[in-house]
């Protein structure tokens, strides 16, 4: 769900660059790109058919909703004048952060884990995500065409809106690793908690 929202998020932000690489629609195009995500989208229900559980199907489709939701609300702040760092952190929760939630909700829910396992992993998939798109956003800053980019054009220096950056992103590292206590110790979580390594960030 992940892979198929970023080869059409690159086909509508017009990227001409991914991990320094060439992104999908540049490489094969843009019909293969778009066919190619749709595709994956008609793979994910197949698995979903045969885990014959009617509550990971809903929280796949509620993600899928959600992280279109976010893009159209970017696609909006695009043209705004007045984005604000709640506005920024919506769009990264909606567009990048569900996918995170939702592996680690239905990893959670196929491993029957207890009611409170599942809330506990799902925040930490949450926060986790938020984490990780600050960062990824933070490497990434010169890119014009990002959120954050227009958070720093309208701030009157822009020392401030890293610094805030930095504050948010040490905050929901730090909540992802608090949501991991509530999980009794074993080796999947010493794995969940490593990810968290992939948050930090020194400017």
């Amino acid at each position: 769900l992940h892979m198929e929202s970023i080869i059409h998020d690159d086909i509508i932000d017009n990227e001409t660059m991914r991990r320094q690489k060439e992104p999908f629609h540049i490489k094969y195009g843009y019909n293969t790109s778009v066919l190619t995500g749709d595709f994956v989208l008609g793979l994910i229900l197949a698995i979903s058919s045969r885990l014959n559980n009617a509550r990971i199907t809903k929280d796949l489709a509620t993600t899928a909703m959600l992280m279109s939701e976010g893009e159209m609300i970017e696609s909006r702040l695009e043209t705004s004048e007045d984005v604000t760092f709640d506005d920024y952190l919506k769009v990264i929760e909606y567009k990048t952060a569900t996918a995170f939630e939702v592996a680690a909700r239905i990893g959670a829910i196929i491993a029957n884990g207890s009611e409170e396992e599942i809330e506990a992993l799902t925040e930490y998939g949450k926060n986790i995500g938020i984490a990780y798109q600050i960062r990824d956003d933070l490497l990434d800053w010169k890119n014009e065409d990002k959120l954050f980019n227009l958070l720093i054009k309208k701030s009157s220096d822009p020392r401030d809106v890293f610094n805030k950056m930095e504050e948010l992103l040490k905050e929901y590292s730090d909540k992802s690793r608090s949501s991991l206590r509530k999980i009794a110790d074993n080796n999947a979580k010493i794995n969940l908690d490593n990810l968290i390594k992939f948050t930090t960030f020194k400017a």
